[in-house]
């Protein structure tokens, strides 16, 4: 009799949940057809994704600087000054904005946009 009582439970659980989805997604789309239909961009009322900030890491050695991500231990690129870091990690990573901990100087920089801040 419990076990009965349990699957019901959760069966009725399940379709609740199913139908939410199912209901969420046809008003977006009637949200977005209409708004379509009727000439009225509703781009810019969608939420943009949040920026992340990378944590990277200049380890300096001899006349060298080389650029890790602090996280992943990932090596990222190297160059000879800090803004060529940044320029490379734009370029070869798409990396536009990050938080960088310079080792030697235990300085806090920021790139963004292949520029130092």
């Amino acid at each position: 009799m419990l076990d009965t009582l349990l699957t019901l439970i959760a069966i009725f659980y399940l379709g609740f949940q199913i139908g939410g989805f199912y209901t969420s997604f046809k008003l977006r789309h009637l949200i977005f057809r209409e708004s379509a239909a009727k000439g009225i961009d509703v781009s810019k009322f969608v939420e943009p994704e949040e920026k992340t900030h990378l944590r990277l890491v200049i380890e300096h050695h001899q006349n060298c600087l080389y650029l890790f991500d602090a996280i992943h231990n990932v090596f990222i690129c190297q160059g000879k000054t800090i803004e060529e870091l940044a320029i490379l990690a734009k370029r070869y990573k798409n990396i536009t904005h990050a938080l960088v901990l310079d080792s030697k100087t235990n300085n806090i920089l920021t790139f963004k946009d292949g520029c130092v801040e």
